[in-house]
């Protein structure tokens, strides 16, 4: 039987990925009064060990490769006062780095989602989002997944994928909010026509009157 790490059943959770949004969230919880309240938990992953307080980190990258080639970094994944969960096995790490629960979540998945695409997982995020909705969190606000770069146009791999397990998972309750800073699922988009700033069909409005003058 999976327990969760934080021995918590958080229904509210705030996780902090580390895209320019993030900011956002640091300063605000900097404030005696934070404007952007935290959820019954804040998760981060991977780097935001060290740039988000946080509840509980993810690290689904091979934990003992990343000590490995990062020292530092693995040194203080160690180290770490938080619980870890992460893709391997964890054998031979502290009792604070746990493995995620593939087996579990992928039988509760068939059996509760049931997604068409039930194996399709391109990057941490899609997997968060899963853990998330098997251990009952019901409001997910997500901050520094930021896979659209503003300059450029370029949308980072892996987007839809978390996109789509986003959607499939308000089938069991998982409600997915996005701060409108952020360019997730398109948030700095939201209440635009195709992502125009002026709603279109106000022109096209006077237009059709006009036209209609022209032919009567």
């Amino acid at each position: 039987m999976w327990k969760h790490p934080t021995l918590k059943r958080p229904s509210s959770v705030t996780l902090v990925s580390l895209g320019p949004s993030r900011e956002e969230f640091c300063m605000s919880m900097q404030e005696p009064v934070p404007a952007v309240p935290p959820g019954d938990e804040v998760w981060t992953l991977n780097r935001g060990v060290w740039h988000v307080p946080h509840d509980l980190l993810f690290v689904m990258d091979h934990i003992q490769g990343e000590a490995d080639h990062y020292p530092e970094y693995g040194a203080r994944l160690w180290r770490h006062d938080k619980p870890i969960i992460t893709s391997d096995t964890a054998e031979g790490w502290p009792g604070h780095v746990t493995a995620f629960p593939f087996a579990e979540i992928d039988a509760w998945q068939r059996e509760s989602v049931g997604a068409t695409h039930g194996d399709w997982f391109h990057n941490s995020l899609a997997y968060i989002l899963l853990y998330a909705a098997y251990i009952g969190v019901q409001e997910l606000t997500v901050w520094g997944a930021d896979y659209h770069h503003h300059r450029s146009g370029r949308v980072e791999d892996g987007h839809p994928n978390v996109a789509y397990w986003a959607g499939v998972l308000e089938r069991v309750g998982l409600r997915v909010r996005v701060p409108s800073a952020s360019t997730f699922l398109g948030a700095n988009q939201r209440d635009y026509i195709y992502g125009y700033r002026e709603d279109p069909r106000d022109a096209a409005r006077l237009r059709r009157e006009r036209f209609r003058t022209l032919v009567a």
